[in-house]
């Protein structure tokens, strides 16, 4: 029955919302893409310009949120990032690398640091941006991010690309043991001087993880994190208003701060 109703609960609230959006901006093509998100996988690939080919529908779901549905969009951000001479950007939580493969379309003089606790993800991102021929210098980092470091924390996991492994909140049926650490202390070895954008989306754990990224944000000009729950949304507000920044624009889950004072789109 609880699979009935999420069907039908897709079928008449949501397949509707994303078949209007994906038709705008893709044309026909988007009615394909409307009915993969629908029955959740993606009989033929497809290219979708600077992202590349989408082949599952992992990385399908997550372009349609990020970008269709403009969770991950921002004007102020892009002209800056578009703009800047190699920016550094920070990714926390790849999954499929959608994401890193949109920081690399804005500026092919790029560096982004991608930190993800799965290898998997890391792999296919990496495959996939050198399907895109995409030229930035890409930097790949294996770890659990959260408040300290611990050399082994068990996670439960199901596929390593479904996008909603969570250290907080095991769900899967596999077992896999993983490292834990600080942004401060995975990029300290980088000897970054600026970072341009601190992305962050790791299920619940972002708030922990930039509570303990004091050293990192004090270099950082801009901050967008999506939030999943009350707790992590208080402890993402925190962290980035003791280090400085101004909440500028909130889009559904998502907030994007500012080191600077700026207005509202």
């Amino acid at each position: 029955m609880m699979k009935i109703k999420f069907y039908l609960d897709k079928l008449f609230l949501t397949f509707p919302r994303t078949l209007v959006r994906a038709v705008k901006q893709h044309g026909v093509k988007g009615v394909y893409l409307a009915l993969c998100e629908l029955f959740g996988r993606v009989p033929f690939p497809v290219r979708l310009g600077q992202w590349g080919i989408m082949r599952n529908d992992y990385e399908l779901l997550n372009y349609l949120d990020n970008f269709t549905f403009r969770e991950l969009r921002c004007d102020v951000v892009e002209k800056y990032l578009e703009k800047v001479s190699s920016p550094t950007i920070i990714d926390l939580g790849i999954n499929t690398g959608v994401t890193v493969r949109w920081w690399f379309s804005l500026n092919k003089t790029a560096t982004v640091v991608g930190i993800d606790m799965l290898q998997e993800a890391l792999d296919f991102t990496s495959k996939a941006l050198a399907e895109c021929g995409h030229s930035g210098k890409w930097l790949p980092l294996c770890s659990g991010v959260g408040s300290r470091q611990l050399p082994q924390v068990e996670i439960s996991i199901n596929d390593p690309l479904e996008g909603t492994s969570s250290i907080l909140k095991p769900s899967g049926t596999h077992k896999r043991s993983i490292r834990l650490d600080t942004v401060d202390n995975l990029i300290a070895p980088l000897g970054l001087k600026k970072i341009d954008l601190i992305k962050c989306d790791i299920e619940g754990s972002g708030g922990h993880a930039l509570l303990a990224a004091t050293d990192t944000l004090r270099i950082t000009e801009y901050v967008v994190a999506e939030t999943h729950d009350y707790e992590e949304t208080v402890c993402i507000c925190n962290a980035c208003i003791e280090a400085g920044f101004t909440l500028f624009r909130a889009f559904g889950r998502t907030l994007w701060w500012s080191r600077k004072a700026i207005s509202n789109r």
